[in-house]
């Protein structure tokens, strides 16, 4: 994000959903792992955006 942000601003950059999501198909375990990414996802996105400058509703925990 760091980098990306030399081209352009942090208000117009984004995380995506789907980073990593492939790695846990077909394994036991895959809805646990899936939550944990999910889990990741949010506390990098509570770090960038913090949540007063998020619009009322987004985020990981409503």
């Amino acid at each position: 994000m760091q980098d990306a942000t030399r081209y352009r601003d942090i208000d117009r950059l984004a995380i995506s959903l789907q980073c990593g999501f492939s790695s846990a198909v077909g394994s036991g375990d895959a809805m646990d792992v899936q939550w944990r990414k999910t889990e990741v996802r949010c506390r990098v996105a509570d770090r960038i955006w913090p949540r007063p400058t998020r619009p009322t509703g987004a985020g990981c925990s409503g």
